[in-house]
């Protein structure tokens, strides 16, 4: 039976949306996390993500258990390539998923805290996963700026605006102002 329905109303779009749902789409739509559809353009854009047409389907288990960490690939590089291969694979079960990133990733406080309570969801992993992205990135950042910031007892440059070689015995010529330095435009108060 073939019904059309003529309205706007998000609620009742995200209402009637699962009775057009069988078979592992309506198990997917089931696995949703509560409260995690706020609007149908939410719902669209999972629904889509999940079973896009155009997305290629020819990878295996075999490539997720593959799938490791490199020892300088950030967390958020690693998330985004795990999840580029999983969506490639076919009516992967949470489970296989979860226990796959798990392994694949590197001994870390993100690990324990997902160890520790098990997502309930795909989706989980990937909200915690942020806070531990933002925590890398800002220590990245405050890494190279203690570097930049570190005085040379040589030259006794102004920090602020100078990069110091780490080599103590460094000519004066090998100072640079950080405006020449590439991808180097912090400015300090």
């Amino acid at each position: 039976m073939e019904t059309n329905l003529y309205t706007n109303d998000d609620t009742i779009l995200c209402r009637v949306f699962p009775i057009s749902l069988e078979g592992a789409t309506l198990t997917w739509y089931g696995g949703l996390p509560p409260r995690s559809i706020d609007s149908f353009d939410t719902l669209i854009e999972r629904f889509s993500v999940q079973y896009a047409t155009s997305r290629s389907h020819c990878m295996t288990l075999a490539a997720l258990a593959s799938l490791r960490q490199a020892d300088d690939e950030s967390l958020r590089k690693f998330i985004g390539k795990f999840g580029r291969t999983v969506v490639q694979i076919r009516n992967l079960n949470t489970e296989i998923k979860l226990h796959s990133m798990l392994l694949a990733l590197h001994p870390s406080k993100f690990v324990d805290n997902l160890c520790k309570k098990l997502p309930g969801s795909m989706d989980e992993p990937h909200e915690r996963a942020k806070g531990y992205i933002q925590i890398e990135e800002m220590s990245k950042f405050w890494n190279e700026v203690y570097q930049v910031k570190q005085k040379c007892e040589r030259c006794k440059a102004n920090t602020k605006t100078y990069l110091h070689k780490s080599d103590k015995r460094h000519k004066l010529d090998k100072c640079q102002p950080l405006s020449k330095r590439p991808g180097m435009s912090v400015t300090y108060p």
